[in-house]
């Protein structure tokens, strides 16, 4: 019981779904949700970095 208690899950109990949404801190779930996010991230953050080269390439052949 104290396991639930800490995670507190959503129950609908109409059609049985169980929702774990309010996981605390030191859950692996939430651990999880982070990794995903700052996966993400980094991929943005990567994508930009290469439409950047990608517009100063262009620029750079325009110049010459």
């Amino acid at each position: 019981m104290p396991w639930l208690a800490a995670h507190n899950p959503e129950v609908n109990w109409e059609t049985g779904e169980v929702k774990m949404t309010k996981c605390p801190p030191l859950c692996g779930r939430n651990r999880e949700k982070k990794r995903e996010r700052d996966k993400r991230r980094l991929e943005r953050e990567k994508r930009e970095v290469e439409e950047e080269a990608a517009i100063r390439w262009m620029a750079d052949e325009k110049e010459d």
